[in-house]
């Protein structure tokens, strides 16, 4: 996930946030990826760039998507799996442990 995030998403940065009255105006820098970013940085050296640069191409996009996919499915799976065991395991209580309003 964090590959497509900060290669594939692009994000737009606060620059400004005034008060005028009751309200706030902001403003914001132009729509860019957390990897552009990085790479338009003066903070960061050339070869940690050439290094992103070369991770940035053997990445590729759609196999990512794919990969997220495949993934938020298992988790889904899982998920449900537990809620099915959840819900038994509230129907056997309830079977053998009646609540007192149900007795009445």
């Amino acid at each position: 996930m964090s590959n497509c995030y900060y290669t594939f998403i692009p994000q737009q940065k606060l620059l400004t946030k005034k008060r005028i009255g009751s309200k706030y105006v902001k403003t914001y820098d132009k729509p860019k990826t957390p990897y552009q970013r990085i790479l338009e940085s003066k903070d960061v050296s050339k070869k940690n760039k050439n290094d992103l640069k070369k991770r940035y191409e053997g990445l590729n996009p759609i196999q990512l998507r794919r990969d997220i996919n495949f993934k938020m499915k298992l988790f889904k799976r899982e998920h449900e799996k537990l809620k099915a065991k959840k819900k038994n395991l509230i129907d056997y209580y309830e079977h053998y442990y009646p609540s007192k309003k149900d007795a009445s």
